[in-house]
């Protein structure tokens, strides 16, 4: 359905630019895998968490251009997964969870007026804002769930988590819980808390937020 993408894709695959977007996540995981501390010795200007959860992967599983291509579709699937979970959450059809399902992957993977592949450039893709539909299952069902999942996207995306810690306070004034607003201010403010506490224990010398 969309030859003239695949086969650009394809074409261009040895081309420095294929990986042009890749480098400022590769760079950073190979620093992690070598030793480096994150707001410590190296810097990734998306997050944290989006850099040290690949890291840990690959310190047991060889690391290059190609397996970290690989990760992205694993995200990938398990986030069109948990999408597909979330519309048949609201909608109770199988048949339009599958329809839907297809529209967004017909729009983000196969769309005609584009030459490259959309994992080329993974800062615009859900590998950056992987955590909306986790919490918004969580809203939905695992309400358990809410305040991990803030947590973990604070310190995974900060303007991801940021956002997604707005939508849930919203959410809550919405449905009158005003005592889990606090929760959700304390789970903001432990995040980098906890974070600068993992960093002076190891190396002692607190992360640079700058």
């Amino acid at each position: 359905p969309n030859f003239r993408s695949t086969y650009a894709s394809l074409s261009s695959f040895s081309r420095y630019e294929q990986f042009l977007h890749h480098n400022m996540f590769v760079g950073s995981i190979n620093e992690i895998i070598h030793g480096k501390i994150p707001l410590i010795d190296t810097f990734n200007p998306y997050g944290i968490l989006i850099v040290v959860f690949p890291a840990l992967i690959f310190s047991f599983l060889p690391f290059s251009y190609v397996n970290f291509h690989l990760y992205l579709v694993a995200v990938h699937f398990i986030y069109y997964s948990l999408l597909y979970v979330l519309i048949r959450q609201l909608t109770r059809s199988r048949l339009l969870s599958w329809l839907g399902l297809i529209f967004v992957a017909r729009l983000i993977f196969l769309r005609p007026w584009t030459g490259h592949d959309p994992l080329s450039i993974p800062n615009v893709t859900s590998f950056r804002f992987f955590w909306d539909i986790p919490l918004f299952l969580a809203l939905s069902r695992f309400n358990w769930l809410i305040f991990p999942i803030n947590f973990l996207a604070l310190l995974y995306n900060p303007e991801t988590g940021l956002a997604l810690s707005l939508a849930t306070a919203v959410f809550f004034i919405l449905k009158r819980h005003y005592s889990d607003l606090l929760r959700l201010l304390f789970t903001a403010l432990l995040a980098p808390t906890a974070y600068s506490v993992f960093t002076w224990a190891i190396v002692h010398q607190l992360p640079d937020w700058n």
